[in-house]
């Protein structure tokens, strides 16, 4: 009888305090409570129900809270989870914390339940429909959508929830996560599949799960758009989001639009809608509109909020165990200190210690750092602009259009950057109209020249466009490249003078990105955006020569491309 009355009681403060006027932190320190010992009996019971009341008369949330935290929780009537027609399946609070399996961090079969961060934007989204979400890497963001996906379709009938991913393999990776998580599930207590295929998932109750790269004309209950950052890259892509698939989704509390990335640069869809989310914030009528997107900030230290961070929400798997020799590189231990001051924090020496380690995984580039784990959203926007040495051109000016294709009229190039053991990055182009249109790219490391002049003849290119190193002889063969491309069978190149000003040509491909056009050459996109030039930790700043990576590889090819268009190409259009 005791047990029932405090339970009673229980029940009673937070039926008041789901309608209270609570912070979104309160709200999650109510959804992640697990429950106290707290078990008064006797005349003690009698004066804690007074108590109750004189609180609630008084609207006293914070010691409501409290005292919710102290009572023990009651546990779910696993019966209410034998029907699966029936529209509720149970508590999603606790089905959320106990009936999904996932593969975690460290690939082990775990039972899926939210984290800070998962939680946080779980009780957001109660109050706000639609959010764009800038984040770290790694707060489990798109595994919570797809869990909270599955638990809606199997809980309601005719529920359509869309899942949008940045790549096809991403995609199917999220699929077989859905796949995963339902097939471990008590045959018992979930609908049926009815159909199932890469990119969808529909049961008996008329619910389906549906993933793509693209939801062009799709009829959403809701949607959930993993790395829109990188997404935007397509510019058809962002449109059809924009102009299509928004406007289709029902503006109401119940359907959903949830947008999140990691920062990709500044210039793109992603990063204009979560600025103008954080202008309309700063109004004060920002949060009384559910038809416009509510910002949240998800950084390795936390969730920021109100320019304030949002306690116990750092990501603790930044965090390793503490090693007294480790020495700390200056330009890092400056950039904690000034979080530290910042965000009005203390990091522990466990956090302290897991920068070091990431910041030596990622070149002791502190600008990758901040780019892979932001702190503020000021970091994360920065990290992605500084150095930076195409991608303002590129957003600026050029056109991306994934829907061109060789036309078999005019002539096809190609241009190459040729390593030795490194990535070789090859574009392939025409020149129509004064304008270069990048067709596509191909790339792959450690193969030998034939290798490549092979794919060169197959594509069947009129004249292919090599580096000055061409004539440089092979350490191995002691033949020079072009010899090897010759008895390759191919004979219409050119070898490029080497470039006396590096820069001189740089900028040359900046003056003429607007009479570029890139298609279905994803790699060299992502390259153009992120060649950057070389950081120096001693210095602080940048050096003025180019980072030498997988980027520079495709650089170097495009800006090959760019030089032989004009020297020997755009003459014959003139």
């Amino acid at each position: 009888m005791n047990y029932s009355r405090r339970i009673f009681m229980q029940t009673l403060i937070r039926s008041h305090l789901d309608k209270a006027d609570l912070s979104p932190s309160q709200r999650i320190d109510i959804a992640t409570t697990v429950g106290g010992s707290y078990a008064p009996s006797g005349s003690e019971l009698e004066v804690l129900a007074i108590d109750i009341q004189i609180l609630i008369m008084e609207d006293n949330t914070s010691e409501l809270i409290k005292l919710y935290k102290r009572l023990p929780q009651p546990k779910p009537d696993i019966d209410c989870l034998m029907n699966p027609r029936e529209s509720d399946l149970g508590d999603r609070a606790w089905r959320l914390s106990n009936l999904y399996k996932i593969i975690d961090k460290k690939h082990q079969l775990v039972t899926f339940t939210m984290n800070n961060a998962q939680a946080h934007l779980d009780e957001l989204r109660k109050l706000h429909p639609r959010i764009v979400n800038l984040k770290s890497r790694q707060r489990g963001i798109s595994t919570y959508a797809l869990i909270d996906a599955l638990d809606v379709c199997l809980t309601q009938s005719n529920k359509i929830k869309g899942l949008q991913a940045d790549t096809l393999l991403a995609s199917n990776a999220l699929m077989e996560k859905v796949k995963l998580a339902y097939d471990k599930i008590d045959d018992n207590i979930k609908p049926s599949i009815v159909y199932a295929n890469n990119s969808e998932i529909s049961f008996d109750n008329g619910s389906k799960i549906r993933i793509a790269t693209s939801f062009r004309g799709a009829t959403l209950s809701s949607l959930h758009v993993s790395e829109l950052g990188k997404i935007a890259l397509d510019p058809k892509k962002a449109s059809e989001l924009t102009a299509g698939t928004f406007p289709a989704i029902p503006v109401n509390i119940e359907s959903s639009i949830v947008l999140e990335s990691t920062s990709e640069g500044a210039g793109n869809l992603f990063h204009s809608i979560f600025t103008e989310a954080m202008e309309r914030l700063s109004l004060s009528d920002a949060s009384s509109s559910i038809a416009h997107f509510y910002p949240v900030f998800i950084g390795w230290l936390g969730i920021i909020e109100n320019n304030l961070l949002v306690p116990n929400t750092a990501d603790p798997d930044c965090s390793v165990e503490v090693d007294m020799g480790t020495l700390i590189p200056r330009d890092l231990e400056k950039h904690l200190m000034s979080l530290q001051e910042t965000l009005h924090i203390e990091l522990t020496d466990e956090q302290i210690e897991w920068a070091v380690y990431a910041y030596g995984l990622l070149g002791n580039d502190l600008h990758e750092f901040c780019r892979e784990y932001p702190a503020t959203i000021e970091d994360a926007w920065k990290a992605n602009t500084e150095g930076l040495i195409l991608a303002e051109a590129f957003h600026a000016f050029a056109k991306v259009d994934k829907e061109i294709r060789e036309d078999t009229r005019y002539p096809l190039y190609a241009a190459s950057d040729l390593g030795v053991s490194d990535t070789c990055a090859t574009v392939f182009y025409q020149v129509i109209n004064s304008r270069i249109l990048i067709i596509d790219d191909y790339f792959n490391t450690g193969q030998s020249i034939a290798h490549y002049t092979a794919i060169i003849k197959q594509r069947g290119v009129s004249k292919w466009f090599l580096p000055h190193d061409a004539n440089n002889r092979n350490v191995s063969t002691a033949h020079k490249v072009i010899t090897h491309v010759r008895l390759a069978g191919f004979e219409d190149y050119q070898v490029l003078r080497q470039t006396k000003e590096l820069w001189t040509d740089i900028s040359k491909v900046r003056g003429l990105m607007g009479r570029i056009t890139f298609g279905n050459c994803e790699p060299t996109i992502k390259a153009v955006q992120s060649y950057r030039k070389v950081w120096s930790p001693q210095l602080q700043e940048y050096n003025d020569v180019p980072l030498h990576d997988d980027n520079s590889n495709f650089c170097d090819a495009l800006r090959y491309a760019v030089i032989a268009t004009t020297k020997y190409i755009l003459k014959e259009y003139k």
